[in-house]
Formats: C-alpha cells, structure tokens, sequence
C-alpha cells in the first residue's frame, strides 16, 4: 500500500501485501416543460426505431434488443416505460418520484439471482456459461446472515437501495459509506454484492447503503449514471436520519462501482447543499473506453473473469454500440485526430511507469486511419458523463483524496494507473494498493471459502484498513 507521494509509489512499483445517449434514446423537450428528459421507447426503451447499425447493417430492431422495463406494475418508472415514455429528473432528489423510503418484499436470495445472472449470461450469447452458473452460484452467492448488522431494504423513488447498520450502540455519529456495485450495468445486484457490503459495514463500524441502480437488458445508458446520482444524492441529504456524520462519507466500488465512484464526486463538486466526500475508493475500475491498446488489455486479454471480448461485449450492450464495430473501437479507427490529439495527454501508454508498457516493439499504429462512420455510431464513448478520465483538470483539482486498487492480472489495470497520474497531477493524495497476485473480479470470492483467494482477502483488508482511518 501506497500512500501520497504517487508518483514516487508508481516509479517503485509498490505492492500490497498478503455528453450524448445512444441515438435511440435521444432527449428531446418535455411537453409540460419540466425540463424533464423524455425518453420515446416504442415499447423497446427506445431501440426501435434508431438502434445503432453495423457497417452493413440495415436499420433493423435486433434480437437482443430490451423489452420494455419489468418490475412491478405500480412502479411508475416501469409504467412510464410501458407507456412509451420515462420522465427522469437528473441530478435532483427524485421528489417528482415521491422520493421515500419504504421497506420493500424480504431479499429471495440466491434463487432470484440465479436466475437473472443466468437470464444476462444467455442475452450476451453464452448458453453454455449460463448452464455453468446456474448450478455454480448456489456455491459460491448464498446471502448469509449476520446477526451483527441490521439489513433494510428501502426504494428511492424507482431505486432500490440495501442498508445496512451495525446494530452495536454508538456514541456518536458513524461514518458513511455509498457502495456501487460492478458488472458493467449488465451484470451484478444487491444480492450478488450482500455479503461484501455486510463485512464492510461491520468490519468498519459503518452505515453502507449499496444503490440497487437498473440495468440491461431493460434499461441502457445513461441510466446507471442517473439512479446512482439520484439515489446519493438523496441519501447525502439524509445522512442524520440513519445516523451518519456528514463529514466522514466515503464513496467505494468496484469494476463499473468504481466508474461510477469517480463520475459521483466530479458531478457533486460544489454543491452547497450537499455535503463533502471525504475520500473516494475504486477498486479495479474503467475509467476510459478510447485507447483499448493499453498493455494490460493485450497481457491479460484471455485472462477470467473479465476477458477482452467479454469486457467488449458488455460495454456494447450497454451503450446500445453494434457489436461489428469492435474491430473500429480495438483498433481507434472511430477516434478523429483532433480528439486524439486532445486526449491522448491523459490516454497515451507513455504515462504509464516504465515496468508496466508494452515490450513488444510491433505495436500496430494507434489509433487506425479514421473511420467516420464508425465515430457517428459510437462517439459517446467520449461521453465524460461515462468515462472520468477525460474530465478537465479544473475538476481534477476539486475532487477529494483517493485509494486506488490495480491488479496485476487485470485488463483493466492501466485504466487505474492513468486515473492514479491525473490525479497526482493535479496535487490530489492517493494511496494506491497494487495486488501482484490480482484478477478483475477477485473480491467477489474474498468469502467463499474453497473458492476463495488470497488476494480477495488482500484487496479487502486493505478497503478496511483505509475506511477505518477516515
């Protein structure tokens, strides 16, 4: 583990031990001038027509294409869905949703997310791994029982959200963490995540609320983005009501959890109303989908749990990008040259340290000869809304202190090693955990027992360590 001076800890190498939416969903003007962004869904939020095409491809409604969002019939987000509309209120608290609080049925545990897991696995076209998970994650994701923290499931207008609370007394206040989970906005959920959050709360004597936010295939980006913001944003202002002192809250995710923990405090800089976020915790996070040559992407391409086609596959379900434009956005064909110019100081290999770039001296020429059309159907990749590498530094500047976690074997472990030098850039403290023995993924199993690894257990000692000092 690393403390402040980053750029010393990155040249050593130190380890632990031990914008715009998708054209289908394009905003247009709210008819009672709410300034509410109105999404049309032609019963499929908003895929048919204006779905994203191939290179070859007519404008046609595909098979994986979402249906209509599911959930209760009085849920009215899932309503206004079916209605051919959805009515969000960005940034705000939710109050157009009758915001409140309301306990919600009993979690079903690991049946429920047995079968959505294994619902996701067949929509990104791997029957064979869905059978595989269907009968491995009654192993590996029971919901255990802690009779040391109190568990309560409550919804933020559309948003479910998991609490928990240490049920020992304090004396004061208690520190609060905001917990996102990973999964890409395709996969993962409060249940998958339930035990992890449990140790965090207890092990740190802390009030977690872990967002429940909607994801594919009934809902597409931007939506993570605006339950996670929604759903902070009204917690933050409630901190009191479940016993939090409002100077000790700690952001903290992993994988997309960890974009999303790093999109959440640029957006809430400054507001007055809101309190400051003491620290930020991203653990294995994306942080940009430009520059996908990076020397973790080509080292650990094959390597579980998160594989380059995988990773690819998810990304583009999500942002509703075509599936034939992955040569385009593997090789940088769709990045014009002036945005390359303007990112590439944040993007290029070059600011990675010196043992963690590329040996092979045959890199292919990065980016490719621009390909216009493959930038129109994918240009939100430089959406910063999605990708916080590529904030300016004037927000850089703003936002609080850092503990970031890389994996050696992780195809994402450049992205945090890019994010780790803007922020030291621009003066901000940082500690950084590197895990030699690491995979993407790994914390996932950091509780279950033979499938377990010691680098789950390293990763989540040191999360501890560091809340724990806050």
């Amino acid at each position: 583990m690393v403390s402040a001076g980053v750029g010393t800890a990155l040249a050593r190498g130190v380890c632990g031990r031990g914008g715009e939416s998708p054209r289908a969903a394009a905003p247009v003007s709210s008819a009672d001038g709410t300034g509410l962004l109105r999404t049309p869904t032609g019963g499929r939020l908003g895929l048919c027509p204006g779905v994203r095409r191939g290179p070859s491809q007519p404008q046609t409604c595909p098979d994986w294409a979402p249906r209509a969002a599911l959930g209760p019939r009085t849920d009215p987000a899932a309503a206004a869905l079916r209605g051919g509309s959805l009515n969000v209120s960005v940034g705000e608290d939710l109050s157009f949703w009758a915001m409140r609080s309301e306990p919600l049925e009993k979690p079903s545990g690991w049946r429920e997310g047995r079968a959505a897991l294994g619902q996701t696995l067949v929509l990104l076209g791997s029957q064979d791994m869905a059978n595989t998970f269907y009968f491995l994650l009654p192993l590996v994701l029971p919901i255990r029982k802690d009779h040391k923290v109190m568990v309560t499931n409550l919804r933020f207008g559309t948003i479910p959200v998991r609490l928990f609370q240490p049920k020992t007394a304090s004396p004061s206040l208690r520190r609060g963490i905001i917990f996102y989970h990973g999964g890409g906005s395709v996969m993962g959920s409060l249940d998958s995540y339930h035990n992890l959050c449990n140790f965090l709360a207890r092990e740190t004597n802390s009030v977690l609320m872990a967002v429940g936010y909607h994801k594919y295939p009934d809902y597409l980006y931007p939506i993570t983005f605006r339950d996670c913001l929604n759903a902070s944003i009204h917690f933050l202002k409630s901190l009191k009501f479940y016993g939090v002192d409002p100077s000790r809250v700690v952001f903290c995710g992993d994988s997309s959890g960890g974009t999303i923990v790093a999109n959440m405090t640029q957006t809430l800089i400054g507001r007055p109303d809101l309190p400051w976020i003491q620290a930020q915790i991203l653990i294995y996070p994306y942080v940009q989908f430009i520059n996908l040559q990076l020397s973790s992407f080509q080292q650990s391409k094959n390597i579980p749990l998160l594989t380059r086609n995988l990773m690819l596959m998810i990304m583009c379900k999500y942002l509703a990008i075509d599936l034939s434009w992955k040569d385009a956005l593997l090789t940088g064909a769709c990045i014009p040259v002036d945005v390359w110019e303007k990112y590439r100081k944040w993007l290029s290999s070059d600011n990675l340290p010196e043992r963690f770039r590329k040996k092979d001296k045959q890199q292919p020429e990065f980016p490719a000869p621009f390909n216009e059309a493959a930038y129109l159907e994918t240009k939100h990749i430089f959406d910063i809304e999605n990708f916080p590498l590529l904030a300016d530094d004037n927000i850089f500047a703003q936002i609080p202190e850092a503990f970031i976690v890389t994996c050696e074997w992780a195809i994402l472990r450049d992205d945090g090693l890019l994010y780790i030098k803007r922020l030291e850039d621009q003066g901000v403290p940082v500690t950084w955990h590197h895990v030699e023995d690491g995979f993407h993924g790994c914390i996932n199993f950091f509780d279950k027992k033979i499938f377990s690894f010691p680098c789950s257990w390293n990763i989540m000692n040191a999360v501890v360590s560091y809340i724990k000092d806050i």
